[in-house]
């Protein structure tokens, strides 16, 4: 679907994501029972058909992910970090993006990332600009340290001064990991970066199930495809995404979910149901 692959070759599937609820349980309390549930989730998804994982420096769940993919071969993961250059939640002035790479690997065990992202960009404040992140980025890769670069929360604004540094290099970004879902906001983005192959990559991918008020529309349709397609409306929404090139993130505590989001390849939608979603 995305064209990506392992160093083993195998498609890359949804991602398992270390973010949201996973990266709050620790920062909440980071006990070493809650660090063995994390990993546990981890290690559960990897061994019922996920290959792909998402986590980052900002999730402090490096870790666990580590601990997780010890004893599986790594050519046959995907990895998937970020480096932010300053959070509400670190504090700090001169970790680069090479210092971290460095603590990844010791992190994750491992001597490569399949996937390097910046985070979000970097404020005007910043050690760096986004110009100049993007630059060390791609010095980054040139090492081999990390197969491929990319971005994460970039608007179109953001993607062109990206691409306008990419050129001169001829290294650019093959994803953008946004928050996206079914009848979500930031069309513009999608098509920016697909016109620039560029992949998506959607984290919330299940918000609408989550909305505090429910859309009657949107919940009526999914009632109706659920009954067509003999799925649940999770994998209709995962599966709308994947239909239209998108790749979706997701993470739960609960292993029937898991299962139940990796079981979306089983089947497709067809393009008339896919506009329906789209419409709301």
């Amino acid at each position: 679907m995305t064209g990506l692959t392992t160093v083993s070759g195998d498609p890359i599937t949804i991602g398992v994501g270390s973010g949201s609820s996973v990266k709050d349980l620790k920062r909440k309390d980071p006990s070493e029972e809650n660090k063995k549930l994390i990993t546990d989730v981890i290690k559960f998804a990897i061994h019922n058909g996920f290959n792909h994982i998402d986590t980052a420096e900002a999730y402090t769940t490096q870790p666990e992910v580590g601990d997780a993919i010890k004893g599986f071969p790594r050519e046959k993961l995907w990895i998937t970090t970020k480096y932010v250059v300053s959070s509400t939640y670190f504090q700090k002035k001169s970790f680069t993006p090479t210092d971290f790479i460095k603590q990844s690997f010791e992190e994750l065990g491992t001597d490569y990332i399949d996937l390097f992202l910046i985070h979000v960009p970097p404020k005007d404040e910043s050690l760096y600009t986004l110009e100049s992140l993007w630059e060390e980025f791609i010095e980054i890769q040139k090492t081999g340290k990390v197969r491929y670069i990319g971005v994460s929360n970039h608007n179109v604004d953001h993607l062109k001064r990206i691409l306008s540094v990419s050129q001169k290099h001829g290294v650019f970004p093959i994803a953008n990991q946004i928050k996206y879902y079914v009848g979500s906001e930031h069309k513009d983005i999608v098509k920016f970066s697909k016109e620039n192959n560029i992949l998506i990559e959607a984290y919330g991918p299940l918000t609408p199930l989550r909305a505090p008020t429910p859309n009657s529309e949107l919940d009526a349709i999914l009632v109706d495809l659920e009954k067509k397609y003999n799925a649940t409306k999770a994998q209709i929404l995962l599966r709308a995404l994947i239909d239209q090139g998108i790749l979706p993130i997701t993470a739960s505590f609960k292993n029937y979910r898991l299962e139940e989001a990796i079981q979306t390849y089983k089947f497709e939608l067809e393009p008339e149901d896919i506009k329906r979603l789209e419409s709301i």
